[in-house]
């Protein structure tokens, strides 16, 4: 296994439109630990992220939507690697970056290739107006927008503005003052924090839905209970006997049971992607986005805890996939909770108490955000291998893109 120093970090975050839909994502990376001072280094981590990108896939990434890459001044000059298709590449430039000569020239050769580019946290000033002139999308803070007092200031280009993306979004308040602001995109932890209903009673439908989602986590459940579990509701035996049967498995001969589908996918996989079905007939108002990030973080707990010989973690992917279930129903978790009686350990560590599982989530969640060093200090409060998160992370990702591939091409 590779030491902490030779491991490679890549993250994602989501980047919404404004009605909360995913529009992009931005891909968060940090290369083997050494030195940063040198223009080589910087070089070098871009053909690590190149690589990376290549071993996961851009559909598994990114599922063929834009994709924001950061580039020093220095990966600029030097020209980015060929392997990143540009149709789908943004270039995100940092704040720091100087529009001289040489600089302008390699936007304008980026933008000639077809890359498009973004400028990151944004202020307009002399030394980077002219940078405006190739920059397709503008990201601003939420803090900093009320530095730039008119839309106006932030330049045209051929006729066009750029579109303005509000960062650091973190509750529904600031996405409202970004939206007015005239921001069009969107990033974020907003959409994980909840906004409540007047009520915090759950739909009898939606209720349904929960309560089949718990009873599917029983780890004891047999083959048979989980077919009789699925096997009452149509939308769950459609879904199922659709993926089965989709290219993604290229079955010779149609799949017409859910017994058959059982010995084809296996038990736990069946058992997974139920719940996942579950959980996205009680996800009514709430973007369609928690539901993905509920189930990578689930499969990633699932794959750290299962590392663990002791089994102090529980259950990995209960506990990630509960977690944004108040952002989900839009009431408070506590409320949730009281709906959906689960292990002693998922429960407290749910409701923010400090226990081993809590420590795994945060550990997961940190490594979700780019928080590279905090999750590595969590992983050590924790008793994780500090270098168990990457790796299960990746797995989560290219699981969760096979899931992808199969209701896709259903």
């Amino acid at each position: 296994m590779p030491s902490a120093h030779d491991q490679i970090f890549l993250a994602r975050q989501p980047i919404f439109d404004k009605d909360r839909r995913v529009f992009g994502y931005e891909l968060l990376f940090r290369a083997p630990l050494g030195p940063r001072d040198t223009a080589s280094t910087d070089e070098e981590s871009a053909a690590l992220l190149s690589e990376a990108i290549l071993a996961f896939g851009l559909d598994t990434l990114t599922h063929g939507r834009p994709t924001f890459v950061k580039a020093s001044r220095h990966v600029l000059l030097a020209g980015l690697p060929h392997a990143l298709p540009a149709q789908q590449m943004v270039i995100q430039l940092p704040d720091d970056t100087v529009a001289s000569a040489e600089t302008l020239d390699a936007c304008r050769m980026l933008r000639h290739q077809g890359y498009r580019i973004a400028l990151d946290r944004f202020v307009p000033s002399t030394d980077s107006g002219p940078l405006l002139q190739y920059a397709d999308y503008v990201r601003i803070t939420v803090a900093d927008l009320a530095d730039v007092k008119d839309r106006s200031a932030l330049g045209l280009r051929a006729g066009a503005a750029p579109m303005l993306v509000a960062t650091h979004v973190q509750s529904a308040e600031d996405f409202a003052v970004a939206a007015r602001f005239g921001c069009e995109l969107f990033q974020g932890d907003f959409i994980g924090r909840p906004v409540m209903r007047a009520t915090n009673d759950i739909p009898g439908n939606r209720l349904t839905y929960l309560r089949l989602f718990h009873a599917l986590q029983n780890p004891d459940i047999s083959p048979r209970e989980l077919e009789d579990l699925i096997k009452p509701d149509a939308s769950l035996v459609y879904r199922l006997l659709r993926a089965v049967n989709s290219a993604a498995f290229a079955q010779h001969s149609r799949v017409d049971s859910i017994r058959q589908a059982l010995v084809l996918l296996g038990y736990g996989t069946v058992r997974q992607w139920a719940s996942l079905w579950a959980m996205t007939s009680f996800n009514a108002n709430a973007p369609d986005e928690l539901v993905t990030i509920s189930t990578v973080r689930g499969r990633t707990c699932e794959i750290v805890a299962g590392e663990d010989p002791t089994g102090a973690f529980g259950d990995g992917f209960l506990l990630g996939m509960t977690s944004l279930l108040d952002a989900i129903l839009e009431i408070p978790m506590a409320d949730v909770l009281s709906h959906l009686p689960l292990p002693e350990d998922v429960d407290a560590a749910l409701r923010g108490h400090d226990n081993k599982s809590r420590r795994l989530l945060d550990c997961v969640i940190a490594f979700e955000h780019g928080h590279w060093d905090v999750c590595r200090a969590l992983a050590l409060q924790a008793g994780i291998d500090q270098d168990a998160v990457p790796m299960a992370y990746a797995q989560a990702l290219k699981w969760y893109g096979r899931f992808r591939a199969a209701n896709v091409a259903a």
